[in-house]
């Protein structure tokens, strides 16, 4: 017969780590976040507060409804599933639909248990695009997270479905919530919305200075959501977070009323002749193509200019006037010195498993 073996489970301290996850690294090594119990239960407050859930109203009979349903189709070793589709269901009694992966008659197969909430990324709404008639009419909120959301399919989810995606922004060193658009106002695309409750930020510039309203600089945060450090790394974790402190290396910038604005990674900056090219900003154009599914643009250096823009689109076709039909769309909304000197047409890009675009993998195609 089989022995039982009681097992007493360890104490923690509320500040000693209790989850090692670690980043994409899509254009770097990938770094182990080191997050305590302190940081999780915090940020997922933090998202419940913004996503206004009622998971456990009170009915005239004592026992509690649970009408949240957390639509699940990120990866669960994601920070964005594990705060939104782990912890916080759990944390509320929420319900949560696990689709194992991204399969139009699983995602359909998942619906059919009607979520209230929905969380995303950028492809998989585009998928919802191309599917034109998902049932979604239980959802109540649909959040998207882990990359830029292009106009192109903001916009086309919202023609076909009549409803807005709310723009999320977060990163794995803040476990990861850092804001949602959450009112859905109606803004341009690298608008991702209010702080979450008990969370600073500051705008600073190269030298450390702290920049006005609307200016663009490097986004620094503070907050009992900010991770202890990078894992047997204190080097890399002094160089990011000082005073409590973390320098997100985002760009971005905070208007007067405190909406927040991601511009793009500090390290995917392309720096022409002195001028600054945000390469979201051009990936945003050229998604606006008609055959463009997929948009990436990096920098590569130059021996006159210091760096110029290199575009990868992901086509669904293409002819011989392709390439100059892109370079005519970026001519008609981008300054001349933000048009990629080269354009290439790939069938698809490479992807990561948590649905970014791999720009390390793109670097060597250059």
């Amino acid at each position: 017969p089989a022995t039982i073996v009681p097992v007493q489970a360890a104490p923690f301290q509320e500040d000693e780590m209790c989850l090692l996850l670690y980043t994409s690294g899509t254009s770097g090594v990938p770094k182990g976040v080191m997050l305590s119990s302190r940081n999780i239960l915090t940020n997922t407050m933090q998202a419940y507060a913004r996503f206004k859930i009622a998971c456990a109203k009170k009915i005239e009979d004592g026992s509690k409804s649970f009408e949240e349903r957390f639509f699940c189709v990120l990866p669960l070793f994601h920070v964005f599933a594990q705060n939104a589709c782990i912890w916080l269901p759990i944390m509320t009694m929420s319900t949560v639909i696990i689709v194992p992966k991204i399969d139009r008659k699983l995602i359909l197969q998942g619906l059919a248990k009607k979520p209230s909430i929905f969380l995303g990324f950028p492809a998989l709404y585009g998928l919802l695009c191309l599917m034109k008639n998902a049932p979604l009419d239980s959802v109540k909120i649909f959040v998207s997270g882990a990359d830029m959301l292009p106009d192109k399919i903001r916009l086309a989810f919202s023609m076909i479905y009549g409803r807005r995606i709310c723009s999320g922004y977060g990163l794995t060193e803040a476990s990861p919530v850092v804001a949602v658009n959450h009112f859905n106002e109606e803004h341009e695309t690298e608008v991702v919305g209010r702080l979450v409750v008990g969370l600073e930020c500051k705008i600073l510039d190269d030298a450390g200075v702290q920049l006005p309203a609307g200016a663009i600089g490097t986004l620094w945060i503070r907050g009992d959501n900010v991770m202890l450090g990078y894992y047997k790394a204190p080097e890399m974790t002094a160089k990011v977070m000082q005073n409590g402190w973390l320098c997100t290396g985002d760009l971005a910038s905070l208007d007067s009323n405190g909406i927040l604005a991601i511009r793009g990674r500090s390290k995917d900056l392309i720096i022409h002749k002195g001028f600054n090219i945000y390469p979201q900003e051009i990936e945003n154009i050229l998604m606006k193509h008609p055959l463009v599914f997929k948009a990436a643009v990096l920098g590569q250096e130059d021996a006159m200019s210091g760096q110029i823009p290199v575009a990868f689109v992901a086509v669904r076709s293409q002819d011989s006037t392709t390439v100059e039909s892109l370079r005519q769309l970026c001519s008609e909304h981008l300054a001349a010195y933000k048009i990629p000197r080269k354009i290439v047409c790939l069938e698809d890009l490479p992807m990561n498993a948590t649905g970014k675009i791999d720009k390390k993998v793109l670097n060597t195609y250059n």
